[in-house]
């Protein structure tokens, strides 16, 4: 993500459209029965919502963060804004 943001200006309205259809997205995903890292799923941005517990608890596909705290205010989070900044 943080890639993604520091050359966002300089991506072609072309390609940030092709962006936004492809499956670059991890989706947060529980740990299977074991404790093992799930599988990795990767979604459209626009498929995809803030990783925050509000949006957890409604059970809505969430953007796995990793382990870094989510900040909406940081440039990863505006720039991404869901798919809706970056993307």
């Amino acid at each position: 993500m943080k890639y993604l943001v520091s050359v966002k200006d300089t991506l072609t309205t072309e390609e940030m459209g092709k962006l936004k259809h492809t499956n670059a997205f991890p989706l947060e995903q529980p740990l299977n029965e074991d404790g093992s890292k799930a599988d990795l799923v990767r979604q459209k941005p626009l498929q995809l919502y803030e990783p925050i517990d509000t949006m957890r608890n409604l059970a809505l596909p969430v953007l796995d963060w990793g382990e870094g705290k989510w900040k909406p205010g940081s440039d990863e989070g505006e720039s991404m804004s869901m798919g809706r900044g970056l993307c």
